[in-house]
């Protein structure tokens, strides 16, 4: 048994506790969490043998009897694998107002280790069903590795081509992808290359691409440089340039770096505007010391405008009292449209042992989602096993309690209108060992924007950040 209390992402208190079994081949776990005031049960349970593994969880509000479950199927063998995942909700299950159900299938077949062919099925929906179809084959040659996909919405057709190569010490990847509006005759093309290139004193990744749509039937074309630069043994910078339109050059650039003034200190800056035309300039520094290694302090000072005057200054300290013990104070103030905002927080971190049971056997699993130009990608729903997380502004995530094993990292892009391609590429399998903290760093690639229109019921951005009994979040991505 096992029992624990924290804080979720967006500040509310929670607390629970669980009981667990196993016997041989089989795992279950039962338990009751408190969340900002409401209590929940839960209940999983998962059977395996070395080539299949069946799951189940379910979830219940005992206040309002609304529920969410989900149902796993997998199986593997030499030659590939098939997956098949069925999600429920009822109506209001975390603020929903419709209950929401989905079934996944996804079938990987693999002749030898070169060559790989896929399909999946998604169909979503409660009174009306909507269906995703697709297809997708890779192959490594001594050329490069090649990949082809097709997948079919209920409002488009996507085409897609990919092609990785060696080029100058490093890698060049190649995009091509054409989408076909359906019942419109309208599509979409683009083609993209990114470099990705190492010298001595840091990295330097330069992109192209280029997309033409019917319907203006004009080609834009962008492109862009990021990279990091070791200037001194303790002075890093970092740097980014990006045209939007290289016609009406929409130009965003951002410069910054980081200096260690001595083993406590550290000292930051950033410079950038994600529109020079528009002349809005954005700027921020700060510093973070360290005092005897009990202490930490960090100040920031910056502007999202520098031309309009927005401010914002932070005060951050953390000072641990011992092993189990750790003060978090804050204090924030902006000055936005003429006005002034002041803020200030007070929390502890208290860690504690349960007599009862001390559970070692976890592993976890953390990392950060961003795209080309290394900007976090926020509001991504990530599930790993029964548990879920979403990144945060910085996109960032982390899955504090994972259950060493086999686990598949699944994704789901709340309300974002524009394909996300994921790298590596997701649902992505793990094998997590015991007291492993592994990280995962996932790359995207924004794609073509269909016109259309996907209604999707998915619950809150707050997830918790101790234990492993949260409600389940449905599984309805591709």
């Amino acid at each position: 048994m096992r029992a624990f209390a924290g804080e979720t992402t967006d500040g509310r208190f929670t607390a629970g506790a669980a009981l667990d079994y196993k016997a041989g081949a089989a795992t279950a776990q039962v338990g009751l969490q408190g969340i900002g005031g409401q209590t929940f049960a839960t209940a999983e349970g998962t059977f395996s043998t070395p080539q299949a593994k069946v799951g189940g969880a379910f979830a219940i509000n005992l206040g309002t009897h609304q529920f969410s479950t989900r149902f796993q199927a997998d199986y593997k063998e030499s030659w590939g694998s098939l997956n098949a995942t069925y999600a429920r909700t009822s109506a209001g299950w975390s603020g929903q107002g419709k209950g929401s159900q989905s079934l996944q299938t996804k079938l990987a077949l693999q002749p030898s280790k070169d060559l790989t062919f896929g399909a999946f099925a998604n169909v979503v929906g409660v009174s009306e069903l909507q269906t995703t179809f697709g297809v997708s084959m890779s192959a490594r040659t001594p050329l490069g590795a090649f990949g082809a996909h097709y997948t079919l919405t209920p409002t488009s057709h996507l085409l897609q081509g990919t092609f990785s190569q060696p080029f100058l010490g490093g890698t060049l990847d190649h995009n091509a992808s054409m989408t076909y509006l359906r019942g419109m005759d309208d599509a979409l093309f683009q083609y993209s290359a990114t470099a990705k290139l190492k010298h001595p004193k840091g990295t330097v990744d330069p992109t192209l691409s280029v997309n033409f749509d019917t319907r203006t039937q004009r080609p834009i074309v962008s492109a862009g440089v990021k990279g990091t630069a070791t200037v001194l043994p303790d002075l890093s910078l970092n740097y980014a340039v990006h045209i939007a339109d290289l016609v009406q050059g929409k130009l965003s650039a951002t410069v910054g770096g980081k200096y260690k003034l001595n083993p406590e200190t550290e000292l930051t800056a950033q410079l950038g505007s994600t529109d020079f035309g528009l002349g809005k300039v954005s700027a921020t520094v700060g510093a973070k010391h360290n005092f005897s290694g009990s202490t930490q302090v960090a100040v920031q000072l910056g502007s999202s405008d520098l031309g309009r005057r927005q401010m914002q200054a932070s005060l951050d300290i953390k000072h641990k009292l011992n092993d189990t013990t750790q003060l978090t104070m804050g204090a924030t103030t902006s000055h936005t449209n003429g006005n002034w905002q002041v803020g200030a927080r007070l929390a502890a971190r208290v860690t504690f042992d349960v007599p009862m049971h001390e559970r070692l056997d976890i592993a976890q699993l953390s990392g950060r989602i961003a795209d080309d130009e290394g900007r976090g990608v926020p509001n991504v729903i990530l599930r790993a096993g029964s548990t879920a997380t979403v990144t945060d502004a910085n996109g960032r995530y982390a899955f504090l309690a994972l259950t060493p094993g086999i686990t598949t990292v699944s994704a789901l892009v709340g309300d974002s209108s524009e394909e996300l391609l994921f790298n590596p590429e997701l649902p992505v399998t793990l094998t997590l060992a015991s007291k492993e903290k592994r990280v995962l760093n996932i790359q995207v690639k924004r794609a073509a924007r269909v016109r259309g229109q996907l209604a999707l019921n998915l619950p809150p951005n707050n997830t918790l950040q101790a234990g492993g009994l949260m409600p389940e979040v449905p599984d309805v991505t591709s």
